[in-house]
């Protein structure tokens, strides 16, 4: 940007159009003004301001023609750049969830080369993680005989994580401040279980599925394994 007493001054303002010239006629005591909106679907997006010093003749109507044309292209360009980073941004989470199904595909698997109980709660845990990236999980898995499997990967608060436990005693899925978690069903009234998994963020609601799919595996392995031991 240049004083208006060298030449005409161009400003691209992102706030109300009488805003905009009143600054520019404020910094650099402009004498005239051209104000002219910046659009793009519809929107106002921002305002195009074209000023003269002191001393400098008014604007002709091929300025007032020029100008227009030009927030014209200014608002076609940034509708573009807009475009653009939605569409990036569509297929990262595109790709994102794809990489989240393989790996509950290959959750699956493992899950179902778990030799122990303990076993199945610990690769839960670990594949909770890797799934959603999260910081850390915890699992617990009550018998029918009163004792109780547990399990953890990465960092957990157990505080937070027995509140989280209680929260699905309903049988449903609940949320909280950096967690999520999830009922474990089963046939048997004596034996139930919760998995809950820290996040660093809330999960998106199209996410959540595949958590729950993991988590309606962990319930038939659990009782496979249980069976071998009785």
């Amino acid at each position: 940007m240049v004083a208006p007493d060298r030449r005409p001054v161009l400003v691209y303002a992102e706030s109300e159009g009488t805003s905009a010239a009143h600054q520019v006629r404020e910094r650099f005591g402009a004498q005239s003004l051209i104000v002219s909106p910046v659009t793009g679907g519809g929107l106002t997006l921002g305002w195009l301001v074209v000023a003269t010093g002191p001393g400098r003749r008014g604007f002709r109507p091929s300025a007032l023609r020029l100008a227009t044309e030009l927030s014209s292209r200014i608002g076609t360009a940034i509708q573009r750049v807009m475009l653009h980073r939605e569409m990036q941004a569509s297929a990262r989470e595109q790709s994102r969830t794809v990489r989240r199904l393989r790996r509950l595909a290959a959750a699956a698997t493992n899950l179902a080369g778990a030799a122990t109980p303990q076993a199945v709660l610990d690769t839960a845990c670990m594949e909770a993680c890797v799934i959603h990236e999260a910081g850390g999980a915890m699992a617990r898995w009550s018998k029918a005989d009163g004792s109780m499997v547990h399990s953890r990967a990465g960092e957990v608060n157990r505080d937070v994580a027995e509140a989280a436990f209680e929260s699905v005693a309903g049988g449903r899925v609940n949320r909280g401040r950096g967690w999520i978690a999830y009922p474990l069903p089963n046939t048997d009234p004596w034996q139930h279980g919760a998995l809950v998994v820290f996040v660093d963020e809330a999960l998106a609601g199209e996410e959540e599925p595949v958590l729950s799919s993991l988590g309606s595996l962990i319930p038939l392995a659990f009782e496979r394994d249980l069976g071998k031991e009785t």
